[in-house]
């Protein structure tokens, strides 16, 4: 949750083409922008979503991580179902 997420080259013509879930993340981690305070900013979309959607971003090379050593897609897609199972009870 203390990963931050940046836009690296920001385009507002790709964030029209976004699902509006996504289109809310790419816009506010114009300013870099922890995990957590993404899920603070857009409650609308619960944490596993967000999780699901920064991944999607991140292939897409919309957004960045920083902060968390990923040598991989599959390494992060990893950590990500890791947090959901901590999620679950």
């Amino acid at each position: 949750m203390d990963t931050r997420v940046t836009v690296p080259h920001y385009d507002p013509n790709r964030a029209v083409d976004l699902l509006p879930e996504c289109q809310a993340i790419y816009e506010h981690a114009v300013k870099p922008v922890t995990v957590a305070d993404l899920a603070a900013t857009v409650p609308t979309i619960p944490v596993p979503t967000l999780l699901v959607l920064l991944s999607d971003l991140v292939a897409d090379g919309m957004v960045a991580i920083h902060g968390a050593e990923v040598a991989t897609e599959q390494d992060m897609l990893g950590r990500i179902l890791e947090g959901l199972r901590e999620l679950s009870p």
